[in-house]
């Protein structure tokens, strides 16, 4: 059975969508910080942007996603919206 995303919840979708790239920034922020501070004194400057580049990172997801879903409710009624298949689970009892 062939389903459509009609439309999105543009504040919703992109504060979801925010929040996960903040947090996966996050999580790659130790490897980053380590990476900064062994190397040599100009570079290591960049590493202090780091402390605030989730931040960034959030909210310039969050306004792009916002962007994007609100593209998409007013493309998607014109064309149609993005279609999925839902199916049953091989091997589900």
């Amino acid at each position: 059975m062939a389903t459509q995303i009609r439309r999105f919840s543009v504040h919703q979708t992109a504060k979801v969508l925010g929040t996960m790239y903040f947090v996966m920034f996050l999580l790659c922020l130790p490897i980053a910080l380590v990476v900064f501070a062994m190397a040599p004194p100009p570079a290591r400057n960049f590493g202090y942007f780091l402390l605030a580049a989730p931040v960034i990172y959030a909210v310039i997801g969050y306004l792009g996603f916002a962007l994007f879903a609100a593209l998409y409710n007013v493309i998607a009624p014109r064309i149609g919206g993005i279609e999925f298949e839902l199916g049953d689970r091989q091997g589900a009892a």
